[in-house]
């Protein structure tokens, strides 16, 4: 018997098929702060550029998943899989957790980089944008770093916002190519001693009025976005020259010769 097809459109029903975006590079395949950190911001990455919720748990090697579930044993396969993305972030979290105050300083030294793409490469208030770029990502990269380190710990776990050894602000500073990380941080000291009330404590460059990290980053990236907009006006003011020289006739130099053989060809008198 054939089969023949309708030509009834009415009856005939569509199907659409979503395809999502590749994935396939999005994987925790280590508990380290930089596997964490690279896991959470792909994820955030992925669902902001394309609108897709992800399945969080189904993206972490079973071996993690495991061993995640050892140190957890209300946790089981099904639990696991069944967490939402906060619940996912806050579980590596707790996972990632330092210790020791030391512990906090060890694990910022060695998960956060300055990252320039040109090694000889200089800022300057001509060329500050590339510098600039990567002063932005670098400090967005050690917040977020700071924040999953420290964000479970108790405020005698966390290290002192100072500039000594084992200080928070020595290891923010101290990645920062060309002491600009320092210079800047000088002149926000004497900008606070200068506005500083009378009566108040002194200020010295291992101290400072802010006692909150996120706080003394807000008043850093205002230096900053400051040091931009010089940037931007000294380019404006460029805009104002064109040409590639001045050749001023008037006021060129001309060669001795030259000037002796008309002073000869002057008439001469003779004195009475």
């Amino acid at each position: 018997r054939a089969v023949r097809g309708s030509t009834d459109l009415s009856s005939q029903t569509s199907t659409q098929v979503v395809l999502h975006p590749p994935r396939h590079d999005i994987e925790l395949s280590s508990l380290s702060v930089n596997a964490i950190i690279k896991f959470i911001t792909d994820i955030i990455d992925y669902q902001y550029r394309y609108r897709v919720p992800l399945q969080v748990p189904s993206l972490i090697r079973p071996t993690i998943v495991r061993e995640v579930m050892a140190r957890h044993p209300k946790l089981n396969y099904a639990s696991f899989q069944s967490l939402d993305a906060e619940q996912v972030f806050q579980l590596l979290q707790f996972e990632m957790a330092p210790t020791t105050a030391y512990e906090v300083i060890n694990r910022l030294e060695r998960s956060v980089r300055f990252n320039l793409a040109e090694s000889s490469y200089r800022p300057s208030s001509r060329d500050y944008r590339p510098f600039y770029s990567a002063l932005l990502n670098y400090i967005r990269e050690f917040t977020l770093a700071y924040d999953l380190i420290t964000g479970l710990l108790p405020a005698d776990l966390i290290p002192k916002l100072s500039t000594k050894d084992l200080g928070i602000l020595k290891v923010f500073l101290s990645k920062i190519p060309f002491e600009y990380g320092w210079r800047l941080h000088g002149a926000y000291l004497q900008d606070q001693i200068s506005t500083k009330p009378a009566g108040a404590s002194s200020l010295t460059a291992t101290s400072h009025p802010i006692n909150n990290f996120h706080r003394y980053l807000s008043a850093f990236s205002q230096y900053v976005n400051q040091h931009f907009h010089v940037y931007r006006d000294c380019r404006t003011f460029e805009q104002f020259f064109g040409g590639t020289s001045f050749h001023g006739g008037s006021n060129k130099a001309r060669p001795r010769q030259h000037q002796s053989q008309k002073l000869n060809a002057l008439p001469q008198h003779s004195v009475p």
